[in-house]
């Protein structure tokens, strides 16, 4: 399929139906087998790639949200926007783990000493 789409269409359009293609899979099969389908082609792999991430990346934004209430109190709609708009895994990452050493959203978001 990979091979087929890449041969036959342009880089964007092979881009949508990657994804399109991954979405589906994702709704059906497990990581394991979707991963598998997609390792063939470095495009796909990309693709699977982005997806993992952006899970990974969602995931952590509501586990800093969620645990971060609960510790410190509704944080500041600025915090909340920071938590929200990060893409980056790593610095999500990054500041869930400043969660148990801070007692404010301010201190949180203050630069690391």
């Amino acid at each position: 399929m990979s091979d087929r789409m890449w041969a036959e269409t342009d880089p964007a359009t092979f881009q949508r139906l990657a994804n399109a293609a991954m979405f589906l899979l994702t709704m059906r099969y497990d990581a394991m087998i979707t991963k598998g389908a997609f390792t063939d082609h470095p495009a796909l792999k990309e693709v699977f790639d982005l997806f993992r991430d952006d899970g990974r990346a969602e995931e952590a934004r509501t586990m800093i949200l969620r645990i971060g209430r609960k510790r410190l109190g509704a944080p500041k709609p600025e915090h909340e926007a920071a938590i929200t708009q990060e893409t980056d895994f790593a610095k999500l990452e990054a500041l869930s783990g400043r969660l148990l050493d801070v007692n404010t959203w301010d201190e949180m978001f203050a630069p690391a000493k």
